[in-house]
C-alpha cells in the first residue's frame, strides 16, 4: 500500500493542505467518489493509465484528488506514482540486495512506484515488469515556485540548511505527511514545504502516451523549440490547426498566429470569443507533438504585423509559470496541459 511511505516513516496523521497538488497515475480503472468510503457515491469512473492530481494523502488508504477539475477521493491502493532514476538500478525479485536481479534500469528513466514499503524499498512497475528498487536511487522531481529554505527537520523552527531559488529543480525523497516533503537538493538534503513546490519533469526527462503526445518541461522545451519559427498547433478537443510563432521564452513561451487566417482558426477553435481560460493543444516541434495549453486573449505588445490580432497569447507546457504568479491561473493551464497528454493515448 501507498501508506507505507505516509504512514510507516513516522507520522500517523492526516493533513488539508490544498495548494499541494502531486501527480499520481491509475492503475485501473477507479471510481472518484464524493466521499473517503467505498458507500460514498461516485462522481465518475477514471481510466487506467490516467494521471490524476492528489491534494490530500489522508490516512493513506483514501487520496483526496483532483481530476481535470473535478474533486473526489480515490482508493490509494489504485494509484502509482512517478519517480525518476538516480543512477543506474537494479530491479530485483524481492526487498532484498540478495534477491535476483530482474534488470538494470539506466539513469532518469520513470518508474512507477506502487508500494513504498517501509521506505527502505520500493515496489515498483516498469514497463510492465514489476519488483524492487533501493529507495535513494529514486525520486520525483518538483519546482521551488518562490525561494525556498531547506530545513535540517520538517519544521518552521527547524535550521535552515540553505534557501533555494525559486524555479530550481529538487528531488522529492520522501513524502511525510503531504505538509513536508523530504528532498535533495546539490548534494544537500533536507525538508521543505510541500505547498511552495509543484511536481515537474525534470529537464530532459520525458514521458511519452501511447499515442506518441510527449510531456516534456518548459525547461526541456526551451531547447528543441526556436523563436521566430513556425510552430503548427492543433487544438485538442476540436481538432482546428493553425500556425503559431514564439518571440520570448520566460516563464512560458509568448506566442502569436502566423497569419490573419492562423488567428481566424485559432479564435475559431475558441469558440468565437477571445478569453483568458486555456484550452489544450498539441504542439508540433520537428517532428514531436508535445502536450500544452494556449490560452485565448491577445494582450500587451506584438511583433508581427498585418494577422489581426493586437497583442499576444500565452503558451505554457509542463511547469511554467504565469507571469504575475496567480496559482489559479497556472493550475487551470497544468490542467490543459495535463489534459492534452490523456487525450494523446
Amino acid at each position: 500500500m501507498l501508506a507505507g511511505l505516509l504512514l510507516g516513516l513516522g507520522t500517523t496523521s492526516a493533513f488539508a493542505a490544498s495548494d499541494i497538488s502531486v501527480p499520481f497515475v491509475t492503475s485501473a480503472n477507479v471510481r472518484l467518489r464524493s466521499e473517503p468510503s467505498t458507500e460514498s457515491g461516485i462522481v465518475k469512473t477514471v481510466s487506467q493509465g490516467r494521471s490524476v492530481d492528489v491534494t490530500d494523502f489522508r490516512d493513506g488508504q483514501w487520496f483526496a484528488v483532483d481530476v481535470n477539475g473535478t474533486s473526489g477521493y480515490m482508493f490509494a491502493e489504485h494509484l502509482f506514482a512517478s519517480f525518476t532514476t538516480s543512477a543506474n538500478v537494479r530491479l530485483r525479485t524481492r526487498p532484498s540486495l540478495d534477491a535476483g536481479v530482474v534488470k538494470t534500469v539506466p539513469q532518469g528513466r520513470s518508474v512507477g512506484v506502487t508500494d513504498f514499503r517501509d521506505g527502505q524499498w520500493f515496489a515498483v512497475n516498469v514497463g510492465g515488469e514489476s519488483g524492487y528498487m533501493f529507495a535513494e536511487h529514486l525520486f520525483a522531481p518538483f519546482t521551488t515556485d518562490s525561494n525556498l529554505r531547506l530545513r535540517s527537520a520538517p519544521s518552521t523552527d527547524a535550521e535552515i540548511v540553505k534557501t533555494v531559488s525559486q524555479g530550481r529543480t529538487v528531488e522529492v525523497t520522501d513524502f511525510r505527511d503531504g505538509q513536508w516533503f523530504a528532498v535533495r537538493y546539490n548534494g544537500s538534503t533536507g525538508y521543505m514545504s510541500a505547498e511552495h513546490l509543484t511536481a515537474a519533469v525534470a529537464s530532459g526527462t520525458q514521458v511519452v502516451s501511447a499515442g506518441g503526445v510527449e510531456l516534456l518541461s518548459w525547461t526541456y522545451v526551451q531547447t528543441i523549440m526556436s523563436t521566430g519559427v513556425s510552430i503548427q498547433i492543433t487544438d485538442v478537443r476540436t481538432g482546428i490547426t493553425y500556425w503559431i510563432r514564439s518571440f520570448s521564452h520566460g516563464r512560458h513561451a509568448d506566442v502569436e498566429p502566423v497569419t490573419a487566417e492562423d488567428t481566424a482558426e485559432m479564435l475559431r477553435a475558441f469558440g468565437g470569443r477571445w478569453t483568458w481560460t486555456p484550452r489544450p493543444v498539441w504542439v508540433h516541434i520537428d517532428g514531436r507533438t508535445v502536450a500544452a495549453s494556449i490560452n485565448g486573449m491577445p494582450h500587451a505588445g506584438s511583433t508581427i504585423s498585418g494577422n489581426n490580432m493586437n497583442g499576444h497569447v500565452c503558451l505554457h507546457f509542463y511547469g511554467s509559470r504565469t507571469h504575475n504568479g496567480s496559482r489559479n491561473h497556472e493550475r487551470d493551464h497544468q490542467n490543459a496541459v495535463q489534459e492534452a497528454f490523456r487525450e494523446g493515448s
